[in-house]
C-alpha cells in the first residue's frame, strides 16, 4: 500500500510538471518594420530563461537571435521577399510572436567587387603608414586584423559572402568600408581640403550604437565574419583619419600659424 501511494505521488508530481511547463503562446505584438541586413531588434520583456541565444523563424525562413540586456533581441534581416511577416521565438516555454513590414531599400554591389576594392584599400594603407615612424607600431595590429578578417571570409560559402557583403553595405555600416577621399594624400595647398573634415562629421551626424549589438549574435562562420569585417573597418577609418590628420599639420596655412599664451606675446609653438 505505501508502495502504491508512492507511485501515485511520482505520476501526480510528474504530470503537474509537464502541465507547468507547456508552451504558453503569448499574443502577438507590433515589431515595426525593419529592412533586409538590418541588424534588428525586438522588444522581448521577461523572458523565462537565462539563455544568450535563440533560434526562430522570419516567415518559413530560420534565423538566429542574441539577447540584448533583460528584455530585447537582436537578429539579422535574412533576404526574403518584400511583406509581412511574424517572427516566432521560442524562449524557455513561451512561443513569441512580432509582426514585422520588411522591405528592401539597398542596392549594393557585387560581393567579389566589395570585397576587392576594400582589401585592397586596406592593403595598401597599410603599405603607406609602415613608412611612416608615426604609425609603425600600428602597421602590424592592422595587417592582423586584415589577415584575420580574409581567413574569416575563406571558410564561406558564396552565398555566405553575399549576406556579409550586403550586411556590410546595409546604410551606415558602409561608411566604415569607405574612403571619400579616393586617396591616401591631402592636396591642401594653402589649406585642408573640406572632404577630411567631413569625415568624421559623417559619423557624427549618424547613431551608430547600434553596431556594438553584433557581438552579442549567435555563434556562426558568417556572424564571425561580420563582427571581425567590422573591426577590420574601424581599423581602417581610425588610421585613414590618423593619417591625414597628421598630413593636415604640414599645411601652410597652419604652419603659419602662432600658438601664444593668452595674455601675453609668449610663444608655445611656431
Amino acid at each position: 500500500m505505501k508502495i502504491l501511494r508512492l507511485l501515485l505521488l511520482f505520476f501526480v508530481f510528474f504530470a503537474c510538471r509537464e502541465e507547468d511547463e507547456a508552451l504558453q503562446i503569448l499574443p502577438a505584438t507590433e515589431g515595426g518594420t525593419v529592412e533586409i541586413y538590418q541588424l534588428a531588434k525586438v522588444y522581448a520583456k521577461d523572458i523565462p530563461v537565462d539563455d544568450q541565444h535563440f533560434e526562430g523563424t522570419l516567415g518559413t525562413t530560420p534565423i538566429s537571435l542574441g539577447r540584448v540586456g533583460e528584455d530585447s533581441l537582436v537578429f539579422l534581416v535574412p533576404r526574403v521577399d518584400e511583406g509581412n511577416f511574424q517572427l516566432k521565438v521560442t524562449t524557455g516555454n513561451q512561443l513569441r510572436t512580432w509582426d514585422l513590414r520588411v522591405i528592401n531599400l539597398q542596392v549594393s554591389k557585387d560581393p567579389q567587387v566589395f570585397f576587392e576594392s576594400f582589401l585592397k584599400s586596406a592593403r595598401a594603407l597599410h603599405a603607406k603608414i609602415s613608412e611612416l615612424d608615426e604609425f609603425k607600431e600600428l602597421a602590424l595590429p592592422f595587417t592582423k586584423w586584415i589577415d584575420f578578417f580574409e581567413e574569416k571570409q575563406r571558410f564561406l560559402s558564396n552565398s555566405e559572402q553575399k549576406e556579409v557583403a550586403e550586411a556590410f553595405q546595409y546604410r551606415k555600416n558602409e561608411l566604415f568600408f569607405a574612403n571619400p577621399h579616393q586617396s591616401f594624400e591631402v592636396p591642401c595647398f594653402n589649406f585642408p581640403e573640406s572632404t577630411v573634415g567631413s569625415m568624421t562629421y559623417r559619423f557624427g551626424t549618424h547613431d551608430l550604437s547600434s553596431l556594438k549589438y553584433y557581438s552579442k549574435l549567435p555563434k556562426s562562420k558568417l556572424n564571425e565574419a561580420i563582427v571581425s569585417g567590422l573591426a577590420l573597418s574601424f581599423w581602417y577609418q581610425k588610421l585613414l583619419l590618423e593619417q591625414y590628420s597628421q598630413q593636415i599639420l604640414d599645411c601652410p596655412i597652419l604652419q603659419r600659424n602662432l600658438l601664444k599664451v593668452v595674455g601675453s606675446d609668449k610663444v608655445l609653438q611656431q
